[in-house]
């Protein structure tokens, strides 16, 4: 019986740290007719001993539809957040906030629509 819980807890912390690793960030969901109104890679290098927090707004014509964020650094990434906006508006706040003394470096992709129906 202790064995088993010992091996749960191995597994269990494992996929913790593994699963942190990684933080991109969905939202949304791609819709007939949307388009990518914005693809943009952003960068900042890091801070020594320090956290990095940056925050960026995005503008579009129409409606966002869906918000992919992908972290290029796989190892040591920062954190995405939407602080304001996002789907159904035509703006959106994301704030990145990495670990300390890491950077930040991820590829944004926003698509739009120009009808935005609320049952969506």
């Amino acid at each position: 019986m202790r064995t088993w819980c010992l091996c749960f807890l191995i597994l269990a912390i494992t996929f913790v740290v593994e699963s942190s690793k990684i933080q991109d960030l969905n939202e949304g969901v791609r819709i007939n007719g949307d388009k990518q109104a914005i693809k943009e890679k952003i960068k900042f290098s890091r801070k020594l001993l320090q956290e990095r927090r940056e925050v960026k707004t995005f503008t579009v014509k129409g409606f966002i539809t869906f918000i992919r964020l992908l972290n290029n650094n796989r190892e040591h990434g920062a954190t995405p957040r939407i602080t304001g906006g996002g789907v159904g508006n035509n703006y959106v706040n994301i704030e990145f906030r990495s670990r300390k003394s890491h950077g930040i470096d991820f590829d944004i992709e926003i698509y739009e629509t120009d009808k935005w129906e609320s049952k969506q």
